[in-house]
């Protein structure tokens, strides 16, 4: 019942907001006709008009079951409305999970176009995919930029199978490195190298981490998606994903010697080592942006910055367990000592 008398006060305050908006406008156009163009009446039409083509469009998106972008932390993710709460707020459930929460209605945002080809016939193109991603990542929906990324990516590696002349990136000899498969046998394959390296042969086939396109145009493309996928991942926490990814941007960055990228795949590459604590990964990495790029590279500049106040903090945190160690075993001794035993016994046990 009493959401009953929630619902039809919110429709009573929703048309008397709307009639009001509409004679408002009326108001505005009799002065308008009757000769008044003065820039603040004609400013305040315009306002008015824009204000209820909004509250039209608003009306329009927020209803139960219309799927919808909303705030989730410092980001946004797709949701669905699950009920409109009659005080300026609606609840909503994400896409991505059973979690639900309160918004308040002016920041929700309609899906893009091309997010309702769910369930149709959706874009295989790996640059139209990498583009709605970018779309979706500006407005912080990371989950589904990353999906579009993904997807791109996918449809890359469907069109480029391992075979006998294809351009391949392998992990083998503590090594990334990009050669031509130059015979494929069932569990391996046989590698060259342009640079004039001693051939591999006889390399497994699971140390085969890509298959690249044979165009330097395309390979830009699958560059550039792998980095923005590895942006997606460190936003929203998944930052072994961003190793990975950054790792095999930089892979085809350094074999088709796109400087710049190189350097953006180690920045992220650190970032997401010092995310997880891995700082000797990310002095690495930090080492090589810094080697790369030149004096003035502000990124680079506040990466190198960064990683060295982690090792500082890890050297004080080292310091400070020596320390209290120390006197952890200090005080055993004494203890052993004071019941008659030798310090140095306890020492060995």
């Amino acid at each position: 019942r009493r959401a009953l008398e929630l619902s039809l006060k919110r429709k009573k305050k929703n048309h008397m907001t709307s009639d009001n908006r509409e004679q408002e406008i009326e108001a505005l156009k009799a002065r308008v006709l009757g000769g008044d163009l003065t820039p603040d009446t004609l400013r305040a039409l315009a306002n008015a008009q824009e204000a209820q083509s909004a509250e039209a469009a608003m009306k329009e998106l927020l209803v139960v079951g219309r799927r919808v972008r909303v705030p989730r932390g410092e980001a946004r993710a797709r949701a669905m409305v699950s009920s409109l709460n009659g005080d300026g707020t609606i609840d909503v459930v994400y896409f991505d999970s059973d979690a639900e929460a309160t918004v308040r209605c002016e920041e929700a945002l309609a899906l893009e176009p091309f997010e309702e080809e769910e369930g149709k016939e959706m874009s295989q193109d790996a640059k139209i995919l990498k583009e709605r991603g970018s779309i979706l990542f500006k407005l912080k929906d990371y989950v589904a930029a990353a999906e579009c990324y993904k997807r791109g990516l996918d449809s890359m590696k469907r069109q480029y199978r391992l075979s006998v002349g294809a351009l391949v990136m392998l992990n083998y000899r503590n090594a990334l490195r990009v050669g031509t498969a130059s015979c494929l046998e069932e569990t391996s394959v046989d590698v060259s190298y342009e640079d004039g390296s001693p051939d591999d042969d006889d390399v497994p086939r699971r140390a085969i981490v890509a298959v690249l396109p044979p165009d330097q145009e395309t390979r830009i493309l699958m560059l550039t998606t792998y980095l923005n996928l590895a942006r997606c991942a460190s936003h929203v926490g998944r930052n072994k994903d961003a190793v990975v990814c950054a790792t095999l941007a930089a892979g085809i960055a350094q074999h088709d010697e796109h400087t710049d990228h190189l350097i953006t795949a180690k920045i992220l590459r650190s970032r997401a080592h010092l995310a997880q604590n891995h700082l000797k990964q990310a002095l690495r990495d930090s080492a090589a942006a810094t080697e790369l790029a030149p004096s003035d590279h502000k990124s680079v500049q506040l990466l190198a910055r960064d990683v060295e106040r982690a090792k500082r903090a890890a050297l004080r945190a080292n310091k400070q367990l020596a320390k209290e160690v120390s006197t952890w075993v200090q005080s055993a001794q004494s203890k052993f000592a004071e019941q008659g035993g030798n310090e140095a016994d306890c020492a060995q046990q």
